[in-house]
């Protein structure tokens, strides 16, 4: 039988067959990939064979997947990049030919994936395709107003022009939806939160009354506001002395310790914890994480901050959007700027137990409504529909 032929009998099959589709590994597509499964569709994940973070080759591959094999790169901001992001773009969509689904579950960015997306909308019209933006480039990259310049604006019509043509636009947080008014149909988009599983980790916590302990998590890189970090530290210093915790590693780290020891904190640096024991007990000492980014990142939630919510950890936050309405409305921490006044430190440096204990029952009630696995599945139940 031919190649052709064997593809037209598998689109007149009525069986449910789902593409997921996405340049980068993770736990979010995985979650969607058991949710197909666990309802019968006949479900496919395409993933690049290429690790984002750690510039290598992904060894310790799923037998399940399917990984497209990729063009490494090694900076963030280069030619070979978005070379290698176009190419798997294209190579992933022809390989999804071969499968003729009945809908594609686009992960967006990077932002050629609208554009391959819209091409092969056009070319099977009865496929449905569903984009979910997990980021928006260039509006998240910290160049502030360089990005509403080309090439900048060539990159983000990339994504822009091509956004229409799903018959859905999930979105990561509400702030995306936001910047995304007029651009998509509002009736297409529906707002899918990140989420992680539940450790099931359970340490008391072991607040030090007399000092104030915060904890940085994640990678230290050019988007975290290490200035407002500092000027956190030194304003509840006033009041009470500060440990900052950090976990994780990046090419701003000794600028992060330094800035913060200047600041006045007692700093104790972890690198890369990937034990949750050992990084709740970390947790357990701490009053608050840090969820600070430069205000010129266009960002609604970080995964730092649901693996705080995760472990029943308040924050300290400048996020915009989503993270700070759940602050304010949800009493989960305090929302910060740089220019914050002495009423915010002294709030901060004034945590006892009993507020302590009374945010962290906050957090943990919102992680289970909003952020969990459950929750997660919940809001794809939607999603998907009548299709499940």
């Amino acid at each position: 039988m031919c190649r052709n032929h064997a593809v037209s009998l598998l689109r007149a099959c009525k069986v449910m067959k789902l593409a997921i589709v996405s340049c980068f590994s993770g736990q979010r597509n995985e979650m969607i990939y058991d949710w197909c499964k666990a309802r019968g569709m006949d479900a496919a994940l395409i993933s690049s064979d290429f690790d984002h973070i750690t510039k290598r080759k992904i060894t310790d591959k799923n037998a399940e997947f399917i990984y497209i094999k990729t063009q490494p790169y090694y900076k963030n901001m280069s030619l070979q990049r978005i070379l290698s992001h176009r190419a798997f773009a294209r190579d992933a969509f022809d390989y999804i030919e071969t499968l003729a689904p009945n809908l594609i579950y686009v992960s967006v960015p990077p932002n050629f994936m609208a554009h391959y997306a819209a091409k092969y909308k056009r070319k099977h019209p009865q496929t449905k395709i569903y984009f979910d933006l997990i980021d928006l480039w260039p509006e998240s990259f910290p160049v502030g107003n360089i990005k509403n310049y080309p090439p900048f604006t060539f990159w983000r019509r990339l994504r822009d022009a091509n956004l229409n043509i799903a018959d859905k636009v999930v979105t990561e947080c509400g702030l995306y939806q936001e910047r995304l008014a007029g651009v998509v149909d509002k009736s297409k988009m529906q707002i899918l939160y990140m989420a992680r599983h539940d450790s099931g980790i359970k340490i008391a916590t072991q607040l030090d009354e007399q000092r104030i302990q915060l904890c940085y998590l994640g990678s230290i890189n050019s988007i975290i506001d290490i200035d407002t970090i500092a000027a956190l530290i030194r304003g509840v210093a006033k009041y009470k002395p500060v440990v900052l915790h950090i976990i994780g590693d990046g090419e701003s780290r000794e600028q992060l310790i330094e800035s913060a020891k200047n600041a006045g904190a007692d700093v104790k640096f972890y690198g890369k914890v990937f034990d949750e024991q050992k990084k709740h007990e970390i947790f357990s000492r701490c009053h608050f994480g840090l969820n600070i980014m430069k205000d010129t990142v266009c960002v609604g939630l970080t995964i730092k901050s649901i693996d705080y919510f995760e472990a029943e950890l308040p924050i300290i936050n400048t996020i915009r959007g989503d993270t700070t309405r759940l602050v304010d409305e949800r009493g989960i921490g305090w929302n910060i700027t740089a220019n914050s006044g002495e009423t915010v430190w002294q709030k901060i440096a004034g945590t006892d137990a009993e507020q302590h204990a009374k945010m962290s029952h906050a957090v943990r009630v919102m992680f289970e409504e909003l952020f969990s696995h459950n929750a997660f599945n919940r809001t794809l139940d939607k999603i998907f529909g009548s299709i499940a």
